[in-house]
């Protein structure tokens, strides 16, 4: 029976050939559109989800505690705030910082411009990111040591294995040299790589392409600047993540903030008559929401947006709609032409199941036709949209 609803739905299909192009055509632009649409805010949704052990990291943000005064709110935090919530916050199990310092990186004969990510030395026990080749515990252990990605170890050594080679870097801005200290802006500074950092995925808002502990003497910023009155009042490009224990709540957190500012920094001394947590105001956004939340405010990767993500879930279902209800006004606009079909298969015997389940049969058949052929080109078109076709994803096919 199957078999002659299949034939008889295949040769209305090639009498009518006009119809059947329009009809699987505008389903499969639909589907296409829809299709992309779903996937652009799968990716938008998958950021940072794949790192495992994220389920209680925040990152901590501050902006002004009054609205109107010019001040926006940003992504990152002071550098001795986190480290003052890592030591006294209660419910904190471990906070780990991140800066990223433009430097000159020599291998050999051969000199690089490059992002260097200054990290503390737990980062990646806060933050597991894959490791190629390396121990998590014991890759930054040793203030001289760096990690490197695998796309910059191929560029610097290629194919020969880059543990235990050394790297030299010169820092383009050394904030901890005055102005004319020369011999302090021209100093090098030799390391070791120690690990190989699996290259990252586009969904995720780190970056991480060489990496080196802030214990380094090739740390832009000295151990005294960053306990400095003014570094808890600067953000200096830093940010900060908070690991909370099980069961533990933000808001305490924030909550014992306060009392930590007001202790650290005597705002008298600048002229000023309010207390510093009167000036500034902290968060803690979830590390998995940073990507369509606060990452706008300044984060590393460009932020995405529940707005966006909202509206265009709520577009792929109106496109899907108005394709269905073309497909059916046409299947209705043709319904007339059937009727002495219809009328004939009654007086062979039909019965209304299997005329039901006839034109149904068709109805799937044509839905099934437009979705594989907007499924053949959707995956290479998002690919090419977000410019990512290098990555495993477009790659595996997932």
């Amino acid at each position: 029976m199957f078999r002659h609803y299949f034939v008889v739905a295949l040769r209305g299909f090639s009498r009518h050939k006009l119809y059947t192009f329009i009809n699987i055509a505008g389903l499969s632009v639909g589907l296409l559109a829809a299709i992309l649409i779903v996937l652009y805010v799968r990716d938008q949704l998958s950021y940072d989800t794949w790192i495992p052990g994220t389920e209680h990291l925040y990152r901590l943000e501050r902006g002004p505690r009054t609205e109107g005064q010019g001040i926006p709110r940003s992504a990152q935090c002071p550098f001795p705030v986190l480290r003052a919530v890592g030591e006294e916050a209660p419910g904190v199990e471990a906070v780990t910082h991140m800066a990223l310092e433009l430097m000159t990186v020599h291998s050999g004969d051969r000199s690089f411009h490059e992002r260097v990510t200054v990290v503390d030395p737990n980062f990646f026990q806060v933050i597991r990111l894959p490791l190629a080749a390396g121990d998590p515990t014991r890759v930054l252990a040793q203030p001289e040591s760096i990690v490197l990605s695998q796309r910059v170890a191929q560029k610097l050594f290629g194919s020969s294995d880059p543990i235990g080679k050394t790297l030299t870097l010169n820092l383009d801005h050394n904030r901890s040299c005055g102005a004319n200290d020369t011999t302090c802006l021209d100093a090098t500074y030799s390391l070791v790589v120690t690990g190989v950092l699996r290259d990252l995925p586009h969904n995720t808002q780190l970056l991480a392409d060489l990496v080196m502990p802030n214990t380094s003497r090739a740390d832009a910023l000295s151990a005294k600047d960053k306990q400095s009155p003014l570094a808890w009042m600067a953000n200096l490009n830093d940010y900060g993540y908070v690991d909370l224990l099980p069961g533990a709540r933000p808001e305490s957190v924030l909550a014992a903030l306060n009392p930590m500012l007001d202790r650290a920094v005597d705002l008298t001394q600048f002229g000023m008559h309010k207390r510093l947590s009167e000036i500034d105001r902290y968060y803690m956004t979830p590390f998995r929401d940073a990507h369509l939340t606060s990452d706008q405010y300044g984060g590393m990767t460009p932020g995405g947006s529940w707005t966006v993500v909202y509206g265009l879930s709520a577009l792929a279902f109106l496109i899907v709609l108005v394709a269905s209800c073309n497909f059916m006004n046409l299947a209705t606009a043709r319904a007339t032409l059937r009727a002495r079909e219809i009328g004939l298969r009654k007086l062979e015997g039909a019965k209304r199941r299997q005329l039901v389940a006839q034109f149904l049969g068709e109805a799937v058949l044509t839905a099934f036709a437009a979705l594989v052929i907007a499924l053949s080109p959707s995956r290479r078109f998002y690919c090419r949209l977000t410019a990512v076709s290098w990555t495993s994803r477009c790659r595996s096919g997932t």
